[in-house]
C-alpha cells in the first residue's frame, strides 16, 4: 500500500529474476550468515511469480511471509507448507474494527486463514498495527491473538502512507505508543 504514496514507480511486478539478483547481492554481502528470507509487500500472494519465488528460495533459506490474510485460505497448501512462518497483519480482533480497516469480510478471511494454517500445521503469528482504536486495549488484542493460536505477536505503528493516508487520524501519538508498549 505504500507504493501509491510516492512518485516512484513501485507498482512494477517483482519477478523471480529480480528476487534472484537481490538474493545474490545479499549473499555477496552477508555470506553464509543469510539463512532466512521474509517476503512482504503490499500483498506478496498477488505477485505473478510468487509460487516460483517461494519454491526457489525454499531450497536455500527458511522462508517467511507477511500477509494481510485475504488469500491464504484459498492458496495452494503445498506452497503454504514451504513457509517456516506466516505473519498475518491485523489491527484488531474485533470483527467490526477489523473490517473497518481492511475491508468488509476481512475478519472472516483472517479466521479462515488461521483455520487453514492450523489444519496444515504451518506456524503463524500476528502483526498488530497500533492505532487509536487499539492502543489503549493492546493487552486484549494480544490475548485474542494468543487465543487464536499465534506462535508470536509483534506490534507495529501505523504509517500514514499508501492506504494509511486515508485514515491518518488513526495514527497514534508518541504518548499512546509508549502507553501501548508499556502494557504489552
Amino acid at each position: 500500500c505504500y507504493a501509491s504514496s510516492t512518485s516512484l514507480n513501485l507498482w512494477a511486478e517483482l519477478t523471480l529474476e529480480d528476487v534472484e539478483k537481490s538474493i545474490q547481492k545479499a549473499l555477496d554481502f552477508y555470506g553464509n550468515k543469510l539463512n532466512r528470507i521474509n517476503l512482504l509487500g503490499g500483498e506478496p500472494f498477488l505477485a505473478k511469480d510468487f509460487k516460483l519465488i517461494v519454491k526457489a528460495l525454499f531450497n536455500r533459506f527458511k522462508v517467511g511471509v507477511s500477509t494481510n490474510s485475504w488469500f491464504v485460505a484459498n492458496y495452494d497448501p503445498n506452497i503454504l507448507r514451504l513457509f517456516s512462518y506466516i505473519q498475518l497483519s491485523v489491527e484488531s480482533f474485533n470483527p467490526k474494527i477489523s473490517d473497518e480497516y481492511r475491508g468488509d469480510g476481512f475478519f472472516y478471511k483472517l479466521k479462515s486463514a488461521v483455520k487453514c494454517l492450523k489444519n496444515i500445521e504451518v506456524p503463524f503469528g500476528f502483526n498488530i498495527t497500533l492505532t487509536t482504536d487499539n492502543c489503549t486495549r493492546i493487552e486484549e488484542e494480544i490475548n485474542a491473538a494468543c487465543e487464536m493460536g499465534a506462535n508470536q505477536v509483534t506490534l507495529s505503528r501505523m504509517v500514514p502512507l499508501g492506504a494509511g493516508v486515508r485514515i491518518i487520524e488513526k495514527c497514534i501519538s508518541k504518548q499512546e505508543l509508549e502507553f501501548a508498549m508499556n502494557r504489552a
